[in-house]
């Protein structure tokens, strides 16, 4: 009896009432914005598997092998470019959720 108390006077809850509030909080609130990453993600790893087809393919033509170091250093540099992107969003929706979960408490 007590404890509750001090938690009350603490401002503290219980971890009975954190866990209902948890479960009553949306995680994801943007779906657009996370569907937008999923797709650049998917974009980046397309980009990079075409890369590395296109740089074999051109390292066994002769006469083409600038070519292919073309390919796979411009391909990886747009793929990690879109990858980068992807997780970026990830981070500010990320940043979203633990300032709405702070304002909430």
């Amino acid at each position: 009896m007590e404890n509750n108390n001090i938690n009350d006077i603490f401002g503290i809850e219980s971890s009975q009432s954190q866990s209902n509030n948890e479960k009553n909080t949306t995680r994801y609130r943007y779906h657009a914005l996370r569907t937008i990453a999923g797709i650049y993600m998917v974009l980046a790893w397309i980009l990079g598997i075409a890369a590395i087809i296109t740089t074999f393919y051109f390292l066994s033509e002769n006469n083409l092998q600038i070519f292919g170091l073309v390919s796979f250093i411009v391909g990886g540099l747009l793929a990690l470019g879109l990858a980068a992107i992807s997780e970026s969003i990830k981070v500010f929706l990320d940043i979203e959720y633990n300032t709405r979960k702070a304002s909430e408490k």
